[in-house]
C-alpha cells in the first residue's frame, strides 16, 4: 500500500480505468460472440459499433479495431448477410 498521498490516488485512478476498460472490452467480445453464433445484420452493426467504442476509449488500438471489424464484414458476407439499402 503506498504511504505518499499522489501515489494512492493514482493507485485508485487505476483501479477505476481497469474497471471501465475491462467493462468495454467484455462488452465488445459479447458482441462479437453473439454475431458469430448467430450472423445478422443487427449482429454485426452492435459488434461494430462495440469495437468502435473500444478503438474511441483507446482500449484497443485502431488497426486491431479494423482487423477485427474487416473480420466480422467478412464472415457477414460468406454467410449472406444481406444488408439493407437506404432509402431516398
Amino acid at each position: 500500500m503506498p504511504l505518499i498521498k499522489s501515489a494512492v490516488k493514482k493507485m485508485k485512478q487505476d483501479r477505476r480505468r481497469y474497471a471501465q476498460n475491462l467493462r468495454t472490452k467484455r462488452a465488445m467480445r459479447t458482441a462479437t460472440k453473439a454475431f458469430e453464433a448467430e450472423p445478422s445484420f443487427d449482429s454485426m452493426r452492435t459488434a461494430q459499433s462495440a469495437i468502435d467504442t473500444a478503438a474511441k476509449k483507446k482500449v484497443i488500438s485502431k488497426q486491431a479495431a479494423a482487423r477485427r471489424i474487416k473480420h466480422i464484414a467478412r464472415t457477414a458476407k460468406e454467410a449472406g448477410v444481406k444488408i439493407p439499402s437506404k432509402k431516398k
